[in-house]
């Protein structure tokens, strides 16, 4: 167990952290969830794809046909089931999230790359064009800097990470395949197959091109560099190494694809490479373990039923409410404050993901994707 000495310390931390809207859970999870998950329709038998999720309101998109007539995007209410738009010759991919209350679908049957930004909330669409690109396969937006449009453009054959303004380049940069990019502050920052890249959203200078082993497995970007977990060497984005004393302490965030970060200094804090913290969209430490089993930060109380060696995969932005998988059982969504709220049947940690702070899971064949609905007060 831990001295008691140190979890005083680990009690007192704070880090700062910069992170996208919708990384952890909303806070309705505080107060449970719905006895019925909803189920992301089909298509027939293809399964759509749940792109992005605000005030109850899913964008799912449905690609069946999309060769012949370019898909099909809905906006559907989960606790209702009730379609409230549609828009067609469009397509979204799954999990693509929200970026500044817009969700980012692409057009695909024409003969230069096409895209358009959805506001969820006004139903607005916002055309962008791109000549000299070929005809998209994806688009995933990853911020919008004073209406500057940065986003990673996929096409067969390669990608590029771009900046789009007044439907104008402002600059783009090939970044290869299997690549995904994440904002950390004002940097468009990539793990590709083979390097990590970081470039400048105001003029695209690349600021980091590093290659790097497995680097989407083993590069941290930080809100000032990237480090190499989990034994270095890392970099600043000014150029300047970084070496931390022993190996960095984990930082579990609901999923770094988010871009949840906080500065490179921060990631050792002088602990053991044994020393894995959760963190609450404040930077707090609300859950930390040293040798496998999970304690509560504040409390000092043993975290859920039993011991557990996996990291609980989503957290509350209030700190209160998380999910985690017990040795040998189903996950739950257990309370810091009122025990289990719900056993998740058959869902296993590696089955859950959060998307734009609502729970979803993906575990059979059976029920395709679903979402838990926050239960209503």
């Amino acid at each position: 167990m831990l001295n008691p000495d140190r979890s005083e310390e680990i009690k007192a931390l704070k880090f700062s952290v910069t992170a996208a809207d919708g990384t952890w859970l909303i806070d309705d999870y505080d107060n449970g969830i719905e006895p019925e998950m909803w189920e992301v329709p089909k298509d027939g038998s293809v399964p759509a794809s749940v792109c992005a999720i605000q005030d109850d309101t899913a964008v799912v998109g449905f690609n069946v046909g999309a060769a012949t007539d370019g898909g099909e995007v809905k906006l559907i209410n989960i606790r209702t089931n009730e379609e409230t738009a549609s828009f067609k010759g469009v397509s979204c991919a799954s999990g693509t999230g929200l970026v500044d209350g817009k969700v980012f679908l692409h057009r695909n049957m024409t003969e230069f790359a096409e895209f358009a930004t959805l506001d969820i909330e006004s139903g607005e669409l916002t055309p962008y064009e791109l000549p000299d690109v070929p005809s998209l396969n994806m688009v995933r937006g990853i911020g919008i800097k004073r209406g500057t449009i940065i986003a990673t453009i996929g096409f067969t054959g390669g990608s590029y990470v771009a900046a789009i303004k007044d439907n104008k380049v402002l600059w783009k940069e090939s970044i290869g395949n299997s690549s995904r990019c994440l904002m950390v502050k004002k940097y468009a920052a990539c793990t590709t197959e083979w390097s990590a890249m970081a470039f400048d959203t105001h003029n695209g200078i690349a600021v980091l091109n590093v290659n790097v082993p497995d680097p989407i497995n083993n590069v941290l970007w930080a809100s000032d560099g990237f480090y190499q977990y989990p034994d270095g060497p890392g970099q600043r984005f000014d150029g300047k190494p970084v070496h931390l004393e022993g190996k960095a302490s984990r930082l579990a965030f609901p999923d770094d694809f988010d871009g949840a970060t906080v500065p490179l200094n921060e990631l050792g804090q002088g602990f053991s490479e044994g020393y894995s913290f959760v963190l609450d969209g404040d930077g707090k430490v609300v859950a930390h373990s040293n040798d496998g089993e999970w304690t509560l930060t504040q409390t000092g109380a043993a975290f859920g039923k039993g011991m557990t060696s996996s990291v609980p995969i989503a957290v509350t932005a209030s700190g209160n409410t998380f999910v985690y998988q017990p040795t040998g059982a189903d996950a739950v969504l257990w309370s810091a404050t009122q025990g289990t709220l719900a056993e998740l049947d058959g869902v296993t940690e590696m089955d859950t993901s959060v998307l734009d702070g609502y729970l979803v899971i993906d575990e059979s064949v059976e029920h395709g994707t679903r979402v838990a609905i926050p239960l209503a007060k």
